[in-house]
């Protein structure tokens, strides 16, 4: 009798295990090789029925996957983890509550000073994203200009 050969473990998990699209945006930014799959984390929250009245608790958070999508439906969680970089991703990415004008501001005296020191140097500017933040600066420093089309848009 003859059996088929088995599959690649990649090809028979790989679809389950893999980031969804609609995942990206919070999960994507940072993803451990060993986390849950967000929407394995929402078969359980669903299939264990968990809900805004329920505690969820994760003793082996990671990088914060079951966290977020409790806190994306609005399930009160808790989650910690040995590894001190793991439970500082975990925070960040269940931190929502950002000051765009306190990030934004932070931003610019980061690209100041590095800028200043690169500078200070003899380098060029540090980035696209350095002279477009740089406040006061005329378009034609370190050759970034639009063009008349771009202009006009």
């Amino acid at each position: 009798m003859r059996t088929a050969a088995p599959q690649p473990l990649q090809n028979r998990n790989g679809a389950k295990n893999a980031l969804q699209k609609e995942d990206l945006p919070i999960h994507g930014w940072y993803r451990f090789v060993l986390s849950f799959p967000p929407h394995l984390v929402r078969q359980y929250i669903a299939k264990l029925n968990i809900g805004v009245d329920d505690l969820l608790l994760d003793p082996f958070c990671g990088t914060g996957a079951t966290l977020v999508e409790a806190k994306k439906n609005r399930i009160p969680s808790i989650g910690c983890d040995a590894h001190p970089f793991a439970a500082l991703v975990s925070r960040v990415k269940t931190n929502w509550a950002v000051d765009v004008k306190t990030l934004r501001a932070t931003l610019r005296r980061i690209l100041r000073r590095a800028e200043a020191e690169t500078l200070g140097h003899g380098l060029h500017a540090l980035s696209f994203d350095a002279a477009m933040l740089r406040e006061g600066a005329s378009a034609a420093r370190n050759g970034f200009q639009l063009t008349e089309e771009e202009e006009k848009l």
